[in-house]
């Protein structure tokens, strides 16, 4: 059984949705005793961001599709 590829990357939105989600809440109950959480919490945004973009390629122009994606993922890991 081989597992699709769109299937893997629709795993990896919904995880890192999850952790946006979560990264938010952190970010909001400490963000006064850690303000560099909001730099995980830009780098889930950007990574969700991206992994979307990613998806929709073909239905939207490879401008965004590859140039935006990328730049966002690499923004989000820098």
């Amino acid at each position: 059984m081989q597992i699709d590829y769109g299937t893997v990357i629709a795993g990896m939105v919904l995880t890192h949705a999850l952790c946006v989600i979560v990264m938010a809440e952190l970010w909001y109950e400490n963000r006064a005793q850690f303000p560099m959480l909001k730099l995980w919490f830009a780098d889930f945004a950007a990574q969700v961001l991206a992994l979307g973009l990613i998806i929709a390629r073909g239905r939207i122009p490879d401008l965004l599709s590859i140039v935006l994606a990328h730049a966002l993922l690499i923004g989000g890991m820098v």
